[in-house]
């Protein structure tokens, strides 16, 4: 369990054969009920299935903060993630980071309730990181922090990051401007 409370993963244990690999990385009938014991049910159906798709190793993404919880996981290759606590009003753990590693091998699916941002940095080409919303998107909820603002301790030197990215707001600047 990470530092941060209210984090629930599930992991499966993949079954690989010549053929390749098979995994469950989302049985909702066990992931449901451990999120409403953490107080953080899904909002609904889930809505909105993302797939993102990182050419190169050391492409960062994130830290992205919206309306939705996002329940994720690893299609393809291998991620460091990077969890913040971003709700307002401030929290105890305000700004702090959590970093997990996942991988399409462990097929662990976690949980980021709405509040907390989300970032992501491929670790080897061709990596696909997968997340789907349990609320519609809605772009005016959005808000973006600049990554090179948190205490992220990436495994590899960030290369690519998207100009969405490296606009986002400082923390003081999203407290500021959303708290």
């Amino acid at each position: 369990m990470l530092g941060i409370p209210q984090w629930v993963f599930r992991a499966t244990n993949p079954h690989e054969d010549p053929r390749g690999a098979f995994a469950i990385p989302i049985e909702l009938s066990l992931l449901e009920p451990a999120l409403r014991e953490a107080g953080w049910p899904l909002q609904g159906p889930l809505r909105q299935l993302n797939v993102s798709v990182s050419n190169d190793a050391s492409t960062a993404r994130g830290a992205h903060v919206s309306n939705a919880g996002k329940l994720c996981f690893v299609l393809a290759g291998s991620f460091s993630c990077a969890i913040v606590d971003l709700r307002l009003p401030r929290t105890d753990t305000f700004g702090v980071v959590e970093h997990l590693h996942n991988d399409y091998i462990s097929s662990m699916a976690f949980y980021i309730p709405p509040g907390y941002g989300n970032c992501a940095m491929s670790l080897v080409p061709g990596s696909m990181y997968v997340y789907a919303l349990d609320a519609d998107f809605d772009p005016a909820a959005e808000r973006v922090v600049n990554m090179a603002d948190l205490d992220i301790d990436w495994p590899l030197p960030p290369r690519l990051i998207s100009a969405k990215d490296k606009a986002g707001l400082t923390l003081a600047q999203y407290e500021a401007s959303y708290g």
